[in-house]
């Protein structure tokens, strides 16, 4: 398990086998995913998940607002990877909220922003 979806970021440790998670992001091959049992959440190869339901999610829109473009990033920390940026008044779909970070879709590119510069709802 890692701290973003890709092998050069920092390992959280390793699942035993049968351990119960909640995905709740998709990322290039990589799903972010909830350990209730640790109360953590990172991000594993979606190879070493196997499925056994599907929720329905709720999903949102946002707005961009504020006077700059705004940054989508690969994980939900200001130093990560820029994926793209998106221009003011771009309507992104709103997966999650976490501690000022939403994980958006833009144009079919995921990845996190700050909650400080989408209008929501």
């Amino acid at each position: 398990m890692r701290t973003g979806p890709d092998t050069r970021y920092n390992s959280l440790g390793k699942l035993k086998r049968n351990t119960s998670v909640k995905v709740i992001g998709s990322f290039g091959g990589w799903y972010q995913i909830e350990v209730p049992s640790a109360k953590l959440t990172g991000y594993t190869l979606a190879k070493y998940v196997t499925l056994t339901s599907t929720v329905k999610t709720d999903t949102t829109t946002g707005v961009v607002t504020g006077t700059l473009n705004l940054r989508a990033q690969a994980s939900s920390s200001s130093s990560s990877k820029i994926l793209l940026t998106m221009p003011k008044g771009s309507v992104v779909t709103v997966y999650s909220t976490v501690n000022g970070w939403c994980s958006v879709d833009y144009q079919g590119t995921k990845g996190y922003c700050s909650a400080a510069y989408l209008r929501i709802g």
